[in-house]
């Protein structure tokens, strides 16, 4: 999404929340960076420094650095915040501000309208395709195989949506103008 936004193309996909930011948001646990002192400090006061090493996930080509609170034994809500027996890990990512950018973005009033947008026109489809699928039996081994397969299925639902939308006289209609302009050209 990042490298989207960075050639001007607006992209609106829901931020995924695990189980843990929910209950963190729902006990209003927040950390907030500084920049100049290089250092995260807790809704409760509490200090995380930077520790040494950068965490790689090659997989996904990221990179963090990793910041541990220094006195969370005494907390009152440390037993929700972590379930490290030491103390709160936090990691800042290197396009971290983008991150907080791009969360902000989805959070806002535009942000949940086109949710919305997106959910009813364009995730329809794929619900639709799994349920006559049975939800997904890809039959054909192979990248190229299973291309087609989903190409056919694709080819089916775009049909069935025109009959909605016009006659089945129409539809031959329109078939017999563009095979006869085919011909021509």
């Amino acid at each position: 999404m990042e490298e989207l936004d960075n050639k001007g193309i607006e992209c609106y996909v829901a931020v995924n929340e695990n189980q843990e930011q929910v209950k963190e948001d729902q006990h209003g646990i927040t950390f907030e960076y500084n920049e100049q002192k290089n250092h995260y400090r807790c809704s409760r006061g509490q200090l995380l420094r930077p520790q040494y090493g950068i965490k790689r996930d090659n997989r996904r080509g990221t990179e963090a650095q990793t910041y541990k609170g220094i006195n969370c034994q005494p907390c009152p809500v440390k037993s929700i915040c972590t379930t490290s027996e030491k103390a709160r890990t936090v990691y800042r990512y290197s396009n971290q501000k983008w991150r907080d950018c791009y969360r902000s973005k989805m959070k806002s009033d535009l942000g949940s309208t086109k949710l919305r947008l997106r959910k009813a026109l364009s995730e329809h489809p794929f619900g639709t395709l799994k349920y006559w699928m049975g939800y997904i039996p890809i039959l054909l081994p192979g990248k190229q195989k299973v291309q087609i397969e989903m190409d056919i299925y694709t080819i089916a639902y775009n049909f069935k949506r025109m009959l909605n939308m016009t006659s089945f006289d129409q539809l031959k209609e329109l078939i017999e103008k563009k095979r006869m302009s085919a011909v021509v050209a």
